[in-house]
């Protein structure tokens, strides 16, 4: 026979003995579950989908937008109470010294995030005051309201 003929044959007969061998493993498979029963391949394929989705992940490099949270600054804020409510609210657990939010503004994008976040909270606090003052100032307007002395009888 030819060398890559019995190569061939060779890991096939690896491959056919490791399918073998997981075959007449014993089962991880708990023992309230009724092995003749249940599809034993399928649960332990379960129980490894868990081990792999509970197991420890790695520390992945914050993303962008969590580096503009910890940029964000309000303009009612006097002593940085408010910002560090906010931060905490955010789930952003450490906290940035001055020196690094210098440094992730410094980037030309994060200033032009800012300055939209800045114009959209100055609009929503504004569309907040409109709100709260006509609900305050009209109240007793609308539909149920009626001045015209028209009662229903009883």
């Amino acid at each position: 026979m030819e060398p890559a003929t019995q190569a061939a044959i060779l890991a096939a007969q690896k491959l056919l003995q490791s399918q073998l061998n997981q075959v007449n493993q014993p089962s991880t498979v708990p023992s309230f579950y009724n092995q003749t029963a249940v599809n034993t391949s399928k649960i332990a394929e379960q129980m490894q989908k868990r081990k792999l989705l509970w197991a420890n992940k790695e520390k992945k490099e914050t993303p962008t937008t969590a580096k503009i949270w910890e940029a964000t600054a309000f303009n009612q804020d006097q002593d940085g109470k408010m910002t560090a409510k906010f931060k905490r609210l955010m789930g952003i657990k450490h906290e940035s010294d001055p020196g690094e939010s210098s440094s992730a503004t410094s980037d030309s994008a994060v200033p032009d995030v800012l300055k939209k976040q800045q114009e959209l909270f100055a609009t929503l606090d504004q569309q907040y005051e409109v709100a709260r003052a006509t609900t305050h100032t009209q109240r007793g307007l609308g539909l149920g309201f009626s001045s015209s002395g028209f009662h229903f009888p009883r």
